[in-house]
């Protein structure tokens, strides 16, 4: 009963971006997002960012999906795709997923992640991250992280992960990042027996919708063209800058 006032809580106040899941989940006909692996000839031979011309990697899409379970808590799926324009971006190849894991509390599975790059024909040739190269690495006693690296990783390579994170407490999601963004959605699914405020943080446009059935509310939020926060001095939070 604690845990779940805590999450109540933490939704009134949390601030959101997203996709939706409206009628059947993973078939809804405003989504944006194309399917795990469905990559396109002209995002791997693209050279820059056409809204952030200095940009060394940019988000190519970024999708979450929270559902909330009365009883059972929060589960969060992501999805992102990166594009790699220069060789400073290829630090974008190191992923790491963070998680509280004092008690088993939460679990991140289901990773896949893959390369794409173009062959000297001009051909698509896809990478697969091996789930040995999968590495868990407890930063406390309370948090631990899980941990890999994209192999043959170039400028003008995508990267593309996904995972499910089972049992997330508080869910934070930011539309803006350190590299451009061209597309960023967030929904949340939740039961009608609760009540949430949705307050986004944003001062760039934004897309939001709202779908309720007889037992739970879908809402949507989206937003383009994002260009990056790069680090600036005096900024002692990135966080509080950053739409959210």
């Amino acid at each position: 009963m604690k845990r779940l006032l805590r999450l109540s809580a933490f939704i009134v106040i949390s601030v959101l971006t997203t996709l939706p899941i409206f009628g059947q989940k993973g078939k809804n006909k405003d989504s944006k997002i194309p399917a795990f692996g469905s990559v396109a000839k002209a995002d791997l031979e693209m050279k820059e960012c056409d809204f952030d011309k200095n940009a060394e990697a940019m988000v190519l899409f970024e999708k979450g999906q929270t559902d909330f379970i009365i009883g059972k808590g929060i589960d969060f799926e992501r999805h992102v795709r990166i594009k790699i324009l220069n060789d400073k971006g290829k630090d974008r190849a190191d992923v790491h997923l963070r998680y509280y894991n004092w008690k088993n509390d939460e679990e991140i599975k289901d990773i896949s992640a893959q390369v794409y790059n173009l062959d000297a024909s001009g051909n698509v040739v896809v990478t697969k991250l091996d789930k040995k190269q999968v590495f868990e690495r407890q930063i406390n006693k309370r948090w631990a992280e899980k941990v890999f690296t994209f192999p043959d990783v170039k400028p003008g390579s995508i990267i593309e992960y996904k995972y499910k994170h089972i049992n997330a407490d508080v869910v934070n999601w930011f539309f803006q990042n350190s590299i451009p963004v061209k597309y960023s959605e967030f929904t949340f699914d939740y039961p009608n027996e609760i009540e949430i405020m949705f307050s986004p943080k944003c001062y760039l446009p934004y897309e939001q919708k709202t779908e309720n059935t007889s037992t739970r509310t879908v809402r949507f939020f989206s937003m383009q063209n994002i260009p990056a926060l790069r680090d600036e001095p005096y900024i002692l939070n990135e966080d509080d800058y950053l739409q959210k």
